[in-house]
């Protein structure tokens, strides 16, 4: 029998400069979304006696989260921006985030439909189970019906150019869209001498643009696919020790 799901909240944590400073924060719990901030708005706090409330609070912060919560269900990352303000979230934007808290879930088995014919592909092209796996994650979220803005098909988002290319009869069909999908990306694996982040970037952004930037280019959405194929990578990779 499965849980009855936990609602998701948003926490916004800051310092308020009309309390005492020993214990100056508030809080606001919302629904829709995990996330977090904190502030720092008390400008006679200085130098370590700043840190160490700074340190306190974002303790007090995280643990609030996590009663709010419950068991940890996702991952929770941190970022903190130019004005000091911490945010703790389960979906972390872009690439700015770290991780912070490691979740319960993250550490079972997260087996997916079609991790069979991952497998095969991976076997076949000789690439990690888990790079592919977290490829397939972060293309399509393993919606082999998936077609993106820029009209990419399936698992792996194949291009519609590409799919002449790859010999690809049906691109929604998982077996057909994984196959091809793994076997560009060993060539590209191959053509960048096996550097993973260098062949995700031209994965994504085309192997031309790495050329011309010679390596990684400094295109946004690029830097925050690569960031959260790693991160999936690493978390298939620990779950099938």
């Amino acid at each position: 029998m499965s849980s009855m799901a936990m609602p998701a909240f948003r926490v916004s944590y800051c310092f308020d400069s009309s309390r005492d400073w020993i214990f100056p924060y508030k809080f606001i719990i919302y629904t829709n979304s995990v996330s977090m901030k904190f502030e720092n708005k008390h400008e006679s706090l200085k130098g370590s006696l700043l840190l160490a409330t700074i340190a306190v609070h974002v303790f007090f912060a995280v643990l609030i989260f996590c009663c709010a919560v419950g068991p940890v269900q996702a991952d929770v990352y941190v970022h903190i921006d130019d004005q000091g303000v911490y945010h703790f979230t389960d979906a972390p934007p872009n690439a700015d985030y770290k991780i912070f808290i490691r979740s319960q879930r993250t550490q079972k088995k997260l087996p997916s439909k079609y991790d069979r014919i991952i497998a095969e592909a991976s076997e076949r092209f000789d690439v990690s189970f888990p790079l592919l796996k977290a490829m397939v994650k972060v293309e399509s979220d393993f919606d082999a019906q998936a077609i993106s803005q820029k009209g990419a098909l399936g698992l792996m988002q194949i291009m519609p150019a590409n799919v002449f290319d790859f010999k690809i009869s049906d691109p929604f069909d998982p077996y057909e869209n994984v196959m091809a999908g793994a076997g560009y990306f060993k060539t590209l694996l191959e053509r960048f001498e096996g550097h993973v982040p260098t062949a995700l970037a031209a994965y994504n952004a085309g192997p031309g643009r790495v050329d011309r930037h010679r390596g990684i280019p400094p295109i946004t959405e690029t830097k925050d696919y690569i960031s959260r194929v790693l991160r999936y990578r690493d978390i298939y990779g620990s779950n099938s020790k």
